[in-house]
């Protein structure tokens, strides 16, 4: 009858010893999974930050890279303009070049003309000064065209390079806003992980 109660304590007690083994196996699995989920918390939120920081910084590269092609575009239109202001000297001083040799050449058909004893006024010097004021204005009128074709040349240019600059700038900021948004937004959501990641783990301990 001893023997029959001590095997049933004995057996109680064993048992009672097995319940609480399972009780503190159940806690400490328990609490490492808790543990576990906040590293893992932790651990995802840092790498959304990590991708917040790299969407943020390439957004800004993104913004620089187009900012430094549309100051080039700008500084060829800068030299672009100073080529056309050059082109208009260039055409007027042609102009004067061509009416300055057509008074020397008749200055000259003039004093030839003298040695020969033929007057300006006669019907050879006249014709001859026709022919060339006829040729003066034909050179005259051909170099203003090429002067007036190579400014509007000059004008396009200059257009399509200020449209580039434009677009170059336009370009950039498409390109950065989705960057910029999306970093933000990894950093915020990763910054809010590793908060609630911190408050459970405290709330656990």
């Amino acid at each position: 009858m001893v023997a029959a109660a001590g095997a049933m304590a004995a057996g109680s007690g064993g048992a009672a010893a097995g319940a609480g083994g399972a009780a503190g196996a159940g806690g400490a699995s328990g609490m490492m999974s808790l543990l576990g989920g906040s590293g893992g918390k932790s651990m995802a939120g840092a790498n959304m930050i990590g991708s917040g920081i790299t969407g943020i910084a390439s957004g800004f590269a993104t913004l620089q890279a187009a900012s430094m092609q549309a100051r080039q575009y700008k500084i060829q239109g800068i030299f672009q303009g100073l080529a056309l202001s050059q082109e208009k000297l260039r055409g007027r001083e042609q102009a004067v070049f061509l009416r300055k040799k057509f008074l020397d050449n008749l200055s000259s058909a003039r004093a030839s003309f003298a040695n020969r004893g033929v007057s300006m006024g006669s019907g050879i010097g006249r014709q001859f000064a026709i022919q060339t004021l006829s040729t003066l204005q034909k050179d005259v009128q051909a170099a203003q065209l090429n002067s007036q074709a190579a400014q509007i040349q000059l004008r396009l240019d200059a257009s399509q390079t200020r449209l580039a600059e434009k677009t170059a700038r336009n370009m950039g900021i498409i390109k950065a806003a989705p960057q910029l948004v999306k970093g933000s937004k990894n950093l915020l959501t990763g910054f809010k992980s590793v908060k609630g990641a911190g408050s459970n783990s405290t709330q656990g301990k």
